[in-house]
């Protein structure tokens, strides 16, 4: 009888450290495509990489929400989508372009987004930014069809005829293999800009 118990003990301990500890991650971006799609082909190649590795102990979830709306607005969605799941995210990102708003507006933003439990991604002007960050370090400030300019050049050039569309998931087979040098050129730009947000670009 001991031993019988002993036994369920041992598999019970053995089911208990096979239990996932997955974390799970909440996005909500202002735009409905780029960002989306940017976040979500991240999260499949995390997915692949942990199964391809076996450690599935700790596979992180994600939910991933192109919200469509900005400023305020963006941060009450997010909220009321928290507030609806059942599920407990540990992390809660908000992600968006400081676009037109003044500075005094956009740190209100970002201050009342903290407020609220939400951690903070944003770029200055655009998305845009954060993707060409992935080819070459910028520090001066260009517009938007610029960004896409230089996006284009450096996706033709490494064989994507088509260029940068939004829509287009082949854009991010091109970034991903270069997330070290987005890092390291947001850093160096961060050194440079601040992490104010009050120069362009930053992000």
């Amino acid at each position: 009888m001991e031993e019988k118990v002993k036994r369920k003990e041992d598999k019970k301990k053995r089911r208990q450290k096979r239990t996932p500890s997955a974390e799970y991650f909440l996005i909500a971006s202002e735009g409905k495509e780029t960002e989306k799609n940017y976040f979500t082909y991240l999260k499949n190649k995390i997915v692949e990489e942990k199964t391809l590795s076996n450690d599935k102990i700790d596979l992180p979830l994600f939910q991933i929400e192109g919200v469509g709306m900005i400023g305020e607005r963006l941060i009450d969605e997010a909220e009321k989508y928290f507030r609806r799941t059942p599920r407990q995210y540990k992390y809660k990102w908000l992600v968006f372009d400081k676009d037109d708003l003044s500075s005094n507006d956009f740190h209100r933003l970002i201050e009342m987004a903290e407020s609220r439990g939400f951690r903070v991604a944003w770029s200055n002007e655009c998305f845009e930014l954060w993707l060409v960050l992935h080819f070459e370090f910028l520090n001066t400030g260009v517009t938007r069809d610029q960004y896409i300019t230089k996006l284009d050049k450096h996706l033709q050039d490494r064989g994507l005829a088509t260029g940068y569309k939004k829509s287009d998931h082949a854009v991010f087979d091109f970034t991903f293999e270069l997330t070290e040098v987005t890092l390291k050129n947001a850093e160096n730009l961060n050194k440079q800009q601040g992490t104010e947000g009050n120069h362009t670009p930053s992000s």
